[in-house]
């Protein structure tokens, strides 16, 4: 009997080792310049040559993430089932990107610096978007999420909902559009022209002493 017990221990630490496995897929995608990460998704975004993706996933399987392309939009998706205990990386080799966005509890971050003429950012419920950039337009969009970036941008134009937290105090900017609502807020930087507007519990902050401040609401200069 205590054999036999011993053997049902074996057994079952051998499964569950065999759930944890971590696998691995290597794919190759069409020509992109958006993206969109899906639900319980991580990405981590790699300039390259060549589109390409590799994907990472524990106590689940690789053919559970759903790669594919709408135009000119890569999305990745997981199937409708959610596995408890699942990770899933996933690791985009892109050549230029226009467009981010993330669905509930999604990861985005960058493994370099994200150069782009003009670049969209839209971060759903519960996710996270953390890049360094340098750009000439920025339009980030949020909503009950984050959005984390450094870097530089000529213009950036923001607008915050749901408790949304856009924190780009460390993002260099000329000119910056920026709009708080329902408890949303924003920290950023400016050095020529700030319009900042908040409503219903939103909240702005800014460094830099820009040459130009247009304000309504709660706005607040962070001390450098």
């Amino acid at each position: 009997m205590k054999k036999f017990t011993l053997l049902i221990i074996v057994l079952a630490c051998i499964m569950n080792l065999g759930a944890q496995e971590r696998k691995t897929q290597n794919r190759n995608v069409g020509s992109f310049n958006e993206i969109y990460a899906g639900k319980g998704i991580n990405v981590t975004l790699i300039e390259g040559d060549k589109e390409k993706i590799r994907i990472e996933i524990e106590n689940a399987d690789v053919t559970d993430v759903i790669t594919n392309i709408k135009g000119r939009r890569l999305d990745i998706k997981m199937k409708t089932k959610i596995y408890k205990d699942m990770s899933v990386m996933v690791y985009v080799t892109y050549r230029s990107l226009k467009a981010i966005s993330t669905g509930t509890g999604a990861f985005i971050t960058s493994d370099n610096t994200i150069y782009a003429e003009n670049l969209d950012l839209k971060s759903g419920t519960g996710s996270n978007i953390v890049l360094d950039v340098d750009v000439k337009n920025l339009a980030s969009s949020l909503s009950s999420s984050k959005i984390e970036l450094v870097g530089k941008a000529d213009f950036q134009e923001v607008s915050s909902y749901a408790g949304g937290r856009y924190i780009a105090d460390q993002l260099m900017s000329k000119e910056a559009l920026v709009r708080t609502y329902t408890g949303g807020v924003a920290w950023v930087n400016a050095t020529d022209k700030l319009d900042a507007k908040t409503n219903t519990g939103g909240k702005i902050n800014y460094k830099g002493n820009p040459k130009q401040l247009i304000s309504k609401g709660n706005i607040e200069r962070d001390e450098e």
